[in-house]
Parts: structure tokens; C-alpha cells; sequence
């Protein structure tokens, strides 16, 4: 029988995972989508008082399904190097 790698997850890494998406200050979703296995980004899975902000090269898909916060169109590693320079000159 084959093991997913998500059968290797060990039963505190699940349960720390869930107790931080319940206690985000701030989530940041890079190239993913808003979905059922991700609960839509939305309460009780993820705090209700989140501010969310999504990177994603389809427009589309900022706020599809749950209204973002922040919403970034671009290329996931182009949104990094941008942002880490304006960090670093700031």
C-alpha cells in the first residue's frame, strides 16, 4: 500500500498547524487557491479576525471565495524580490 506524505504528518504538526491558522494575525496565500481543503479561508478553520493578502497571477482568483484584505497580481517570485527590496531600502 502507498503512504501519501501527508500520512508521514505527525498528530502535533497537524494540531500546531491548526492552532496557528486560528491565531493568524496576518495570512499571507502565495499561489494557491481558495478551496474546500483550505475551508475557503474561512472561521472556524482560520481566525475570523485575520487580515488575509493573496499573491496570484490570475486576477480571478483574488477574492474568489473570500474577500482579501490585500490582493497581489504577479508572478509569486517577482512579488518577492519587489517586496524584500522595499523592505531592505526602507
Amino acid at each position: 500500500m502507498n503512504r501519501s506524505s501527508s500520512d508521514k504528518v505527525s498528530k502535533p504538526c497537524v494540531a500546531a498547524r491548526s492552532t496557528a491558522f486560528k491565531e493568524a494575525d496576518v495570512v499571507l496565500i502565495v499561489g494557491t487557491r481558495s478551496n474546500f481543503i483550505l475551508a475557503y479561508f474561512r472561521p472556524p478553520r482560520w481566525s475570523a479576525d485575520a487580515k488575509f493578502i493573496m499573491v496570484n497571477t490570475d486576477p480571478e482568483e483574488i477574492n474568489h471565495n473570500r474577500r482579501m484584505d490585500v490582493g497581489i497580481v504577479g508572478d509569486a517570485r517577482e512579488v518577492r524580490r519587489l517586496a524584500i527590496g522595499v523592505v531592505h531600502d526602507a
